[in-house]
């Protein structure tokens, strides 16, 4: 089974791109995917953008930082 992707791209005007949080069941708290997504994101950006939306999928926009991914790391 594919994983649904964790943050969802979209250009839904000219100049304007959309960022989804795609993890819902975890109240889109950030793992270390999602915010290396974020972030490849932010560097690769097209030199047309002018303004970047983040919004969420589900109830929460975002928990924070998830602390069960966090818990391996030193």
């Amino acid at each position: 089974m594919v994983e649904p992707a964790l943050l969802l791209v979209e250009i839904p005007a000219p100049h304007v791109l959309l960022l989804r949080l795609n993890r819902p069941e975890a109240a889109n708290a950030l793992n270390t995917t999602l915010a290396t997504a974020i972030h490849e994101t932010f560097q690769n950006l097209p030199e047309t953008t002018r303004a970047v939306v983040i919004t969420a999928n589900g109830r929460h926009f975002c928990a924070g930082a998830d602390l069960k991914d966090r818990k391996g790391m030193t």
